[in-house]
């Protein structure tokens, strides 16, 4: 499922290929997605905080007339989230689950495909788009947290390492994979709570953030987003494994909270080195 890294790459790849381009088209594939508005809009430059996605666009003239103008204001954008199986990707004729198709005027069309369908994209106004950052906390990646500011924001919670790496409004663009991942790495049970961290174990969680990120950055910086469920290569250390890599002890799955959680039992932490992102 996509979590920070697949949507930066996701915004790496619709920024090369759409910033600065003219929707001539829209094909709401799904009646959910009501985009019409995008019909002669130029799109900006796409930006990424968490797991979501958003690029405002200047409106094509008489935008006044349209019914939704006075809503979306003098600098809409488009807001995106990726859901559990969601990816944009140039639009081809054998495709499924396509839920919306943006033709460009370049000749590319874009497509977001969707098959599960817990995807989103919608018009929203620049006060949409900032209210939206506002609830989310500093992003994993482009404000990579210390040992202190984790200890800020969850060393007083009861709420299990795991799900408090996962709590998008203290710290944005983890989830389930990254949390066992950042665990794994920090040698620290993730079911163990918050408040029962050390000083050195958050510093051990802060570095494994930032160590996690680079690896898998640097694993998956292919053309287009493969999930592993779509035949990609898995990168992690845990997750879909059956052996921990540090120690060779079979790794242990449990269910907390209704998340899958997996975990070296003997908390080892594999040696991997630093991987720096290009």
């Amino acid at each position: 499922m996509p979590e920070l890294v697949e949507v930066e790459l996701s915004r790496r790849w619709l920024q090369a290929r759409s910033a600065g381009r003219v929707v001539v088209r829209v094909e709401a594939l799904d009646p959910g997605l009501d985009l019409l508005p995008l019909t002669g809009a130029r799109l900006g430059d796409w930006w990424r905080h968490g797991k979501q996605l958003g690029v405002p666009f200047t409106p094509p003239a008489p935008w006044p007339q349209h019914p939704r103008a006075a809503e979306l204001g003098e600098r809409p954008q488009l807001l995106a989230h990726l859901g559990m199986t969601g990816r944009w990707a140039l639009a081809t004729a054998v495709e499924r689950h396509a839920r919306l198709r943006l033709a460009l005027d370049d000749g590319a069309t874009l497509s977001f495909i969707d098959p599960r369908r817990f995807g989103e994209a919608r018009l929203g106004s620049a006060s949409n788009a900032e209210a939206l950052r506002a609830r989310l906390g500093p992003d994993a990646w482009d404000l990579p947290p210390d040992g202190p500011a984790l200890s800020r924001a969850f060393g007083r919670s009861r709420v299990p390492l795991h799900h408090a790496l996962m709590d998008q409004r203290r710290l944005a663009g983890l989830g389930n994979i990254a949390a066992a991942e950042v665990a794994y790495r920090a040698g620290v049970d993730p079911a163990r709570p918050g408040d029962t961290l050390t000083v050195g174990e958050w510093a051990r969680v802060a570095r494994a953030i930032a160590d996690h990120l680079a690896f898998v950055f640097d694993a998956e910086s292919g053309e287009e987003v493969v999930y592993l469920t779509a035949g990609g290569a898995n990168p992690f250390l845990v997750y879909g494994r059956a052996v921990c890599p540090g120690c060779s002890t079979a790794l242990v799955r449990r269910v907390a909270r209704g998340r899958s959680i997996t975990l070296c039992p003997a908390l080892c932490r594999a040696p991997e080195p630093r991987v720096a992102s290009a």
